[in-house]
């Protein structure tokens, strides 16, 4: 029993010996690898030292000489990295600087800008319809007149004077351009004067024109501001022109004579006019009418001259 405990202890003593001497010597291991790495890593930072000064010295001697420097690989590698992450930096900062619009912000903005929206027409502001009734002032051109008066053939100037005119046009606009159809009455007086039969009877003439004209017309408006506007036309239509002219003596007033023509021609015109819009769609209007109505039998052309003021309504 002795023998068995003795070598029981010298075999606990023996195993642990070899653990600690294996401890020992993984402990010692331990320390020369870290020695090893630290010796290594001061060889290559005095290296790198060294490179380093090398380098210096070689660009300030290329700059001396006057030849473009040619920086190391790890200097080149350096800037490149810079030069790659300046522009990420740049522009989250400047996403950064940049203020937060929300939607409905901007579409506002756009939609209200009157760089965009384009002005609108004379029929988005007035309507699409319109009717005008006109009273005018008329002046007529001279023309003649030929008749015969006791076998004499004779052709006098007729002397107009003033008259008036009366008139309505409804029409309908498309966009700035408009269309309108009208019926217009024009009188007015006319006369002759200095006239003798044979160089014995002097006599005079008073007669009358009347004209019933229907028309259609094609025009255009410039639209000044909201309320004011400028409007031109071209008409084409049909007058019904009536001249009658009746002849009587100077001195005891003796009537002699009548010569009436009375025949449907065609006429054209051409108009000018500004507009006013008034409050509740009510306009005014005053404008120039030139009129040109074609020849009858026994007198001439007549070229007209109307002023006229309307008073009318846009629906």
């Amino acid at each position: 029993m002795r023998f068995k405990g003795f070598y029981l202890f010298t075999f606990a003593f023996f195993i642990h010996s070899i653990c600690f001497s294996q401890i020992d010597n993984l402990d010692s291991s331990r320390s020369a690898i870290f020695d090893r790495l630290e010796a290594r890593a001061k060889s290559l930072a005095s290296r790198m030292d060294e490179i380093m000064v090398s380098s210096d010295s070689t660009d300030q001697t290329i700059f001396n000489e006057g030849t473009p420097p040619q920086p190391p690989s790890v200097s080149l590698a350096r800037e490149e990295k810079v030069s790659i992450e300046e522009p990420s930096i740049s522009s989250t900062s400047d996403s950064l600087a940049e203020p937060f619009v929300p939607p409905h912000e901007s579409f506002k903005a756009d939609d209200n800008s009157e760089d965009f929206l384009p002005p609108p027409t004379v029929q988005e502001l007035k309507g699409d319809y319109y009717i005008v009734p006109t009273l005018g002032l008329a002046l007529s051109s001279r023309s003649t007149v030929s008749y015969v008066l006791n076998s004499i053939p004779e052709s006098k100037d007729l002397d107009n004077e003033l008259g008036f005119s009366l008139g309505v046009r409804g029409g309908m606009r498309f966009g700035n351009f408009y269309s309108d159809i009208g019926i217009k009455y024009t009188s007015l007086d006319f006369n002759i004067y200095g006239a003798t039969i044979g160089n014995s009877f002097p006599y005079i003439g008073d007669g009358i024109l009347d004209l019933l004209k229907f028309d259609a017309r094609l025009g255009y408006t410039f639209q000044i501001n909201d309320s004011l506007a400028f409007n031109s036309s071209v008409g084409f239509g049909l007058a019904n022109r009536k001249n009658t002219i009746d002849i009587h003596t100077t001195q005891s007033n003796f009537y002699i004579g009548s010569i009436t023509s009375n025949e449907s021609v065609l006429s054209y015109d051409l108009t000018f006019s500004l507009s006013y819009d008034l409050a509740n769609n009510f306009m005014a209007t005053l404008g120039y009418n030139y009129v040109n109505v074609a020849k009858i039998s026994q007198f001439s052309a007549l070229n007209m001259h109307i002023f006229e003021l309307g008073v009318g309504a846009n629906f």
